[in-house]
Protein backbone atom coordinates (compact mmCIF):
# COMPACT_ATOMS: atom_id res chain seq x y z
CA UNK A 1 0.00 0.00 0.00
CA UNK A 2 1.19 3.48 -0.85
CA UNK A 3 0.93 6.58 1.34
CA UNK A 4 0.91 10.08 -0.13
CA UNK A 5 2.57 12.73 2.02
CA UNK A 6 0.60 15.87 2.81
CA UNK A 7 2.03 19.09 4.23
CA UNK A 8 -0.57 21.55 5.46
CA UNK A 9 -3.29 19.68 3.58
CA UNK A 10 -1.46 19.59 0.23
CA UNK A 11 0.74 17.14 -1.66
CA UNK A 12 4.13 18.90 -1.96
CA UNK A 13 4.13 21.28 -4.99
CA UNK A 14 0.53 20.40 -5.94
CA UNK A 15 -2.67 22.31 -5.20
CA UNK A 16 -5.87 20.19 -5.05
CA UNK A 17 -6.92 21.06 -8.61
CA UNK A 18 -3.56 19.83 -9.92
CA UNK A 19 -3.53 16.78 -7.64
CA UNK A 20 -6.70 15.64 -9.42
CA UNK A 21 -4.56 15.07 -12.52
CA UNK A 22 -2.78 12.27 -10.69
CA UNK A 23 -4.15 8.99 -12.01
CA UNK A 24 -3.39 6.97 -8.88
CA UNK A 25 -3.25 3.26 -9.69
CA UNK A 26 -4.77 2.68 -6.24
CA UNK A 27 -6.22 5.18 -3.74
CA UNK A 28 -3.31 6.38 -1.59
CA UNK A 29 -3.37 6.79 2.18
CA UNK A 30 -2.98 10.47 3.11
CA UNK A 31 -0.04 10.90 5.50
CA UNK A 32 -0.37 13.98 7.73
CA UNK A 33 2.53 14.73 10.15
CA UNK A 34 1.91 16.21 13.60
CA UNK A 35 3.68 19.47 12.71
CA UNK A 36 1.07 20.46 10.13
CA UNK A 37 -1.72 19.36 12.48
CA UNK A 38 -0.44 21.18 15.58
CA UNK A 39 -0.19 24.48 13.73
CA UNK A 40 -3.92 24.21 12.96
CA UNK A 41 -5.16 22.80 16.27
CA UNK A 42 -7.23 25.79 17.43
CA UNK A 43 -8.73 26.16 13.94
CA UNK A 44 -9.57 22.45 13.71
CA UNK A 45 -11.17 22.48 17.15
CA UNK A 46 -13.39 25.41 16.16
CA UNK A 47 -14.16 23.85 12.76
CA UNK A 48 -15.25 20.62 14.43
CA UNK A 49 -15.28 18.34 11.38
CA UNK A 50 -11.71 17.03 11.29
CA UNK A 51 -8.55 17.62 9.28
CA UNK A 52 -9.71 15.72 6.19
CA UNK A 53 -12.93 17.73 5.76
CA UNK A 54 -11.11 20.98 6.56
CA UNK A 55 -8.54 20.34 3.80
CA UNK A 56 -11.11 18.94 1.35
CA UNK A 57 -9.40 15.53 1.17
CA UNK A 58 -10.84 12.12 0.36
CA UNK A 59 -9.54 8.74 1.43
CA UNK A 60 -7.84 7.28 4.49
CA UNK A 61 -6.13 9.85 6.75
CA UNK A 62 -3.01 8.65 8.60
CA UNK A 63 -1.67 10.79 11.46
CA UNK A 64 2.09 10.25 11.83
CA UNK A 65 4.57 11.74 14.31
CA UNK A 66 7.19 13.37 12.07
CA UNK A 67 7.42 14.50 8.45
CA UNK A 68 9.77 12.06 6.61
CA UNK A 69 10.68 14.78 4.10
CA UNK A 70 12.10 17.10 6.75
CA UNK A 71 15.03 16.58 9.12
CA UNK A 72 13.83 17.02 12.72
CA UNK A 73 16.11 18.96 15.12
CA UNK A 74 17.57 16.59 17.70
CA UNK A 75 17.65 16.89 21.48
CA UNK A 76 14.24 18.43 22.22
CA UNK A 77 12.30 15.33 23.33
CA UNK A 78 11.98 14.19 26.94
CA UNK A 79 9.85 11.88 29.07
CA UNK A 80 6.98 14.36 29.06
CA UNK A 81 6.54 14.67 25.34
CA UNK A 82 8.02 15.19 21.90
CA UNK A 83 8.79 18.30 19.86
CA UNK A 84 7.24 18.91 16.46
CA UNK A 85 8.33 21.70 14.13
CA UNK A 86 5.78 23.62 12.08
CA UNK A 87 7.06 26.70 10.28
CA UNK A 88 6.01 28.86 13.22
CA UNK A 89 8.52 27.11 15.50
CA UNK A 90 8.73 24.28 18.02
CA UNK A 91 5.60 22.90 19.68
CA UNK A 92 5.89 20.39 22.53
CA UNK A 93 3.26 17.67 22.67
CA UNK A 94 2.65 15.64 25.81
CA UNK A 95 0.18 12.76 25.92
CA UNK A 96 -2.78 14.95 26.92
CA UNK A 97 -2.22 17.57 24.22
CA UNK A 98 -1.54 14.85 21.67
CA UNK A 99 -4.91 13.23 22.35
CA UNK A 100 -6.77 16.55 22.28
CA UNK A 101 -5.11 17.28 18.94
CA UNK A 102 -6.14 13.91 17.52
CA UNK A 103 -9.70 14.46 18.72
CA UNK A 104 -9.73 17.57 16.51
CA UNK A 105 -7.94 15.88 13.59
CA UNK A 106 -10.09 12.69 13.57
CA UNK A 107 -7.67 10.38 11.72
CA UNK A 108 -8.53 6.93 10.39
CA UNK A 109 -5.05 5.63 11.28
CA UNK A 110 -3.10 6.97 14.24
CA UNK A 111 0.55 6.47 15.12
CA UNK A 112 0.83 6.69 18.90
CA UNK A 113 3.13 9.33 20.33
CA UNK A 114 6.76 8.20 20.44
CA UNK A 115 10.32 9.46 20.76
CA UNK A 116 12.20 8.46 17.62
CA UNK A 117 15.09 10.88 18.24
CA UNK A 118 17.86 8.30 18.56
CA UNK A 119 21.30 9.73 17.68
CA UNK A 120 24.39 8.26 19.30
CA UNK A 121 24.09 8.58 23.07
CA UNK A 122 20.29 8.80 23.15
CA UNK A 123 19.30 5.30 22.01
CA UNK A 124 18.89 3.85 25.52
CA UNK A 125 17.17 6.99 26.82
CA UNK A 126 14.68 7.06 23.95
CA UNK A 127 13.97 3.35 24.29
CA UNK A 128 13.17 3.89 27.97
CA UNK A 129 10.86 6.79 27.14
CA UNK A 130 8.89 4.66 24.68
CA UNK A 131 8.11 2.16 27.42
CA UNK A 132 6.94 5.01 29.70
CA UNK A 133 4.18 7.61 29.54
CA UNK A 134 4.39 8.35 25.82
CA UNK A 135 3.16 4.91 24.84
CA UNK A 136 0.12 5.24 27.12
CA UNK A 137 -1.53 7.19 24.33
CA UNK A 138 -2.32 3.79 22.82
CA UNK A 139 -5.01 3.44 25.47
CA UNK A 140 -7.75 5.91 24.44
CA UNK A 141 -9.50 5.12 21.17
CA UNK A 142 -10.78 8.18 19.34
CA UNK A 143 -13.61 6.30 17.67
CA UNK A 144 -14.31 2.63 16.85
CA UNK A 145 -12.92 3.11 13.33
CA UNK A 146 -9.56 4.58 14.36
CA UNK A 147 -6.72 2.09 13.82
CA UNK A 148 -3.84 2.50 16.29
CA UNK A 149 -0.24 1.93 15.16
CA UNK A 150 2.57 1.46 17.66
CA UNK A 151 6.05 2.84 16.96
CA UNK A 152 9.07 0.52 17.03
CA UNK A 153 12.09 2.64 17.98
CA UNK A 154 15.65 2.13 19.19
CA UNK A 155 17.70 3.42 16.28
CA UNK A 156 20.08 0.89 14.73
CA UNK A 157 20.65 -0.91 18.04
CA UNK A 158 19.01 -4.33 17.65
CA UNK A 159 18.55 -5.00 21.38
CA UNK A 160 16.73 -1.71 21.89
CA UNK A 161 14.50 -2.26 18.85
CA UNK A 162 13.65 -5.73 20.15
CA UNK A 163 12.83 -4.25 23.53
CA UNK A 164 10.52 -1.70 21.93
CA UNK A 165 8.87 -4.42 19.81
CA UNK A 166 8.22 -6.66 22.81
CA UNK A 167 6.62 -3.77 24.67
CA UNK A 168 4.43 -2.80 21.70
CA UNK A 169 3.34 -6.43 21.24
CA UNK A 170 1.51 -6.25 24.60
CA UNK A 171 -0.63 -3.29 23.49
CA UNK A 172 -4.02 -3.42 21.70
CA UNK A 173 -2.58 -2.14 18.40
CA UNK A 174 -3.67 -2.62 14.80
CA UNK A 175 -0.20 -2.27 13.27
CA UNK A 176 3.36 -1.06 13.74
CA UNK A 177 5.52 1.75 12.37
CA UNK A 178 9.31 1.61 11.97
CA UNK A 179 10.72 4.78 13.53
CA UNK A 180 14.16 6.13 14.41
CA UNK A 181 16.11 4.60 11.52
CA UNK A 182 16.65 7.92 9.75
CA UNK A 183 15.98 11.59 10.36
CA UNK A 184 14.55 13.25 7.30
CA UNK A 185 15.72 12.50 3.74
CA UNK A 186 18.90 10.64 4.68
CA UNK A 187 18.26 7.49 2.61
CA UNK A 188 17.58 7.29 -1.09
CA UNK A 189 14.29 5.42 -0.82
CA UNK A 190 13.32 4.55 2.74
CA UNK A 191 15.06 4.53 6.14
CA UNK A 192 17.88 1.97 5.73
CA UNK A 193 16.62 1.01 2.23
CA UNK A 194 18.88 2.45 -0.46
CA UNK A 195 17.92 0.46 -3.55
CA UNK A 196 14.77 -0.72 -5.28
CA UNK A 197 16.14 -4.25 -5.46
CA UNK A 198 16.58 -4.19 -1.69
CA UNK A 199 13.05 -2.88 -1.28
CA UNK A 200 11.51 -5.58 -3.50
CA UNK A 201 13.57 -8.55 -2.37
CA UNK A 202 14.21 -7.72 1.28
CA UNK A 203 11.76 -5.21 2.70
CA UNK A 204 8.61 -6.72 1.20
CA UNK A 205 9.62 -10.24 2.15
CA UNK A 206 10.18 -9.01 5.71
CA UNK A 207 6.47 -8.19 5.89
CA UNK A 208 6.38 -4.42 5.43
CA UNK A 209 3.24 -3.56 3.53
CA UNK A 210 2.84 0.25 3.59
CA UNK A 211 5.29 2.80 2.16
CA UNK A 212 5.38 6.56 1.81
CA UNK A 213 6.01 8.86 -1.17
CA UNK A 214 9.02 10.74 0.17
CA UNK A 215 11.37 9.54 -2.57
CA UNK A 216 9.42 10.82 -5.62
CA UNK A 217 8.77 14.16 -3.90
CA UNK A 218 12.46 14.62 -3.06
CA UNK A 219 13.40 13.67 -6.63
CA UNK A 220 11.10 16.44 -7.86
CA UNK A 221 12.80 18.87 -5.49
CA UNK A 222 16.20 18.17 -7.06
CA UNK A 223 14.92 18.43 -10.64
CA UNK A 224 14.90 14.72 -11.44
CA UNK A 225 12.42 12.39 -13.16
CA UNK A 226 11.98 8.75 -12.16
CA UNK A 227 12.85 6.51 -15.13
CA UNK A 228 13.47 3.03 -13.71
CA UNK A 229 11.55 0.18 -15.42
CA UNK A 230 8.31 -1.05 -13.87
CA UNK A 231 8.32 -4.63 -15.18
CA UNK A 232 11.05 -7.29 -15.53
CA UNK A 233 13.19 -6.97 -18.63
CA UNK A 234 16.04 -8.89 -20.16
CA UNK A 235 19.54 -8.18 -18.93
CA UNK A 236 20.36 -6.38 -22.18
CA UNK A 237 17.37 -4.04 -22.04
CA UNK A 238 17.99 -3.33 -18.36
CA UNK A 239 21.59 -2.38 -19.10
CA UNK A 240 20.42 -0.09 -21.92
CA UNK A 241 17.94 1.59 -19.59
CA UNK A 242 20.66 2.13 -16.98
CA UNK A 243 23.06 3.53 -19.58
CA UNK A 244 20.45 6.05 -20.78
CA UNK A 245 19.68 7.17 -17.24
CA UNK A 246 23.28 7.46 -16.15
CA UNK A 247 24.72 9.78 -18.78
CA UNK A 248 24.78 12.19 -15.87
CA UNK A 249 26.68 10.26 -13.21
CA UNK A 250 25.20 10.24 -9.70
CA UNK A 251 24.33 7.58 -7.10
CA UNK A 252 20.63 8.05 -7.91
CA UNK A 253 21.00 7.97 -11.69
CA UNK A 254 20.04 4.33 -12.07
CA UNK A 255 16.56 5.32 -10.88
CA UNK A 256 16.21 8.89 -12.05
CA UNK A 257 17.24 11.37 -14.73
CA UNK A 258 18.42 14.86 -13.83
CA UNK A 259 16.71 17.34 -16.15
CA UNK A 260 19.04 20.27 -15.44
CA UNK A 261 21.75 18.75 -17.65
CA UNK A 262 22.57 20.62 -20.86
CA UNK A 263 22.02 17.53 -23.03
CA UNK A 264 18.25 18.03 -22.67
CA UNK A 265 18.23 21.55 -24.20
CA UNK A 266 16.71 20.33 -27.48
CA UNK A 267 15.33 16.94 -26.42
CA UNK A 268 11.68 16.77 -27.51
CA UNK A 269 11.08 13.31 -26.04
CA UNK A 270 8.77 12.79 -23.05
CA UNK A 271 10.35 12.23 -19.66
CA UNK A 272 9.74 8.50 -20.03
CA UNK A 273 8.62 6.77 -23.21
CA UNK A 274 5.24 5.12 -22.79
CA UNK A 275 4.37 6.95 -19.57
CA UNK A 276 0.72 8.04 -19.49
CA UNK A 277 1.06 10.80 -16.87
CA UNK A 278 -0.05 14.37 -17.60
CA UNK A 279 3.53 15.65 -17.87
CA UNK A 280 4.70 13.01 -20.35
CA UNK A 281 1.61 13.37 -22.55
CA UNK A 282 1.77 17.19 -22.68
CA UNK A 283 5.43 18.26 -22.30
CA UNK A 284 8.96 17.26 -23.32
CA UNK A 285 12.35 17.04 -21.62
CA UNK A 286 13.56 20.29 -23.20
CA UNK A 287 10.66 22.22 -21.68
CA UNK A 288 11.26 20.79 -18.19
CA UNK A 289 14.99 21.54 -18.60
CA UNK A 290 14.14 25.16 -19.48
CA UNK A 291 11.81 25.52 -16.48
CA UNK A 292 14.49 24.23 -14.14
CA UNK A 293 17.18 26.52 -15.48
CA UNK A 294 15.03 29.65 -15.20
CA UNK A 295 13.92 28.48 -11.72
CA UNK A 296 10.26 28.43 -12.71
CA UNK A 297 7.95 27.00 -10.00
CA UNK A 298 6.14 24.96 -12.64
CA UNK A 299 9.16 22.61 -12.89
CA UNK A 300 8.64 20.73 -9.58
CA UNK A 301 4.88 20.68 -10.26
CA UNK A 302 5.29 18.85 -13.57
CA UNK A 303 8.00 16.61 -12.16
CA UNK A 304 5.80 15.74 -9.17
CA UNK A 305 2.94 14.76 -11.46
CA UNK A 306 5.25 12.38 -13.32
CA UNK A 307 7.17 11.04 -10.32
CA UNK A 308 4.11 10.31 -8.19
CA UNK A 309 2.41 8.62 -11.15
CA UNK A 310 5.51 6.49 -11.75
CA UNK A 311 5.86 5.63 -8.05
CA UNK A 312 2.20 4.59 -7.90
CA UNK A 313 2.66 2.48 -11.04
CA UNK A 314 5.72 0.84 -9.46
CA UNK A 315 3.67 -0.29 -6.48
CA UNK A 316 0.98 -1.57 -8.84
CA UNK A 317 3.69 -3.68 -10.49
CA UNK A 318 4.71 -4.99 -7.06
CA UNK A 319 1.12 -5.95 -6.24
CA UNK A 320 0.80 -7.72 -9.58
CA UNK A 321 4.08 -9.59 -8.98
CA UNK A 322 2.85 -10.70 -5.56
CA UNK A 323 -0.40 -11.97 -7.05
CA UNK A 324 1.38 -13.72 -9.94
CA UNK A 325 4.21 -15.17 -7.86
CA UNK A 326 6.88 -13.27 -9.84
CA UNK A 327 8.30 -11.07 -7.07
CA UNK A 328 11.72 -12.79 -7.30
CA UNK A 329 11.89 -12.03 -11.04
CA UNK A 330 11.03 -8.40 -10.37
CA UNK A 331 13.82 -8.17 -7.79
CA UNK A 332 16.30 -9.74 -10.25
CA UNK A 333 15.36 -7.10 -12.83
CA UNK A 334 16.41 -4.32 -10.49
CA UNK A 335 19.53 -6.17 -9.36
CA UNK A 336 20.65 -6.36 -13.01
CA UNK A 337 19.84 -2.68 -13.48
CA UNK A 338 21.94 -1.72 -10.46
CA UNK A 339 24.82 -3.94 -11.62
CA UNK A 340 24.87 -2.40 -15.11
CA UNK A 341 27.50 0.24 -15.99
CA UNK A 342 26.72 3.38 -14.04
CA UNK A 343 24.46 1.55 -11.59
CA UNK A 344 24.73 1.86 -7.84
CA UNK A 345 26.54 -1.47 -7.51
CA UNK A 346 28.84 -1.18 -10.52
Amino acid sequence: MLMSGYQGGFVPHLIPEVTERLAWRSPPVMQAPLASQAALQSILEEFGKGYRTFAGLEGVLYSCNQDPMVATPSGFNDKKGIAVWPRSGRISLDAARFMSLQSAVRPDWLEVLCDSDTPAGRVQEAAEEVTGPLHRTAGPVLCPRTALFGALVGGHVLDDRLRSARHAADKPLDGYVLEGLANGPESLLLPSVDSIAQLVRGTLRAGLDCFDSTYPSLASDRGAALVFPLVPRTAASSEASAADATKVTSPEAVYEMSLDDKRFEEDDAPLLAGCECYTCTHHCRAYIHHLINVKELLAPVLLSLHNLHHWSSFFSAIRAALQNGTLAELAECYERLEAAPGGTNS
